[in-house]
Parts: structure tokens; sequence; C-alpha cells
């Protein structure tokens, strides 16, 4: 594998983790808000 290749699927697992956490955050606020 080449360094670029692992750059790559290290920035897409960060960039799903914020994802996954902000939809998370959101779904939380929701809840306490209704």
């Amino acid at each position: 594998m080449r360094s670029g290749f692992r750059k790559a699927l290290w920035f897409l697992g960060l960039w799903a983790a914020g994802v996954l956490s902000l939809a998370v955050v959101g779904l939380v606020i929701r809840a306490m808000v209704l």
C-alpha cells in the first residue's frame, strides 16, 4: 500500500467519525428539546 492511500483512509475515517458524532449530538439535542 502507498502512504497516500493510508492517508486517504485516515481522512475518510476521521470524516465519518465527525459526521456520526455530529448526528448523535443533533439527535440528543432534539430529544432534550422535545
